[in-house]
């Protein structure tokens, strides 16, 4: 149960430090848009 309580935490911050986090916190709109555009035809 410890180590449960240890992973998920760093869990968190682990996915907290994506590219898709720092996309939606930046005011950038064409950085934006580049994304997404990425992203789509990644998963195409």
């Amino acid at each position: 149960m410890r180590k449960l309580l240890y992973f998920i935490p760093l869990l968190l911050v682990l996915a907290s430090c994506g590219e898709y986090t720092k996309v939606l916190k930046s005011h950038d709109v064409d950085y934006k848009i580049d994304y997404a555009k990425r992203s789509y035809d990644q998963r195409k």
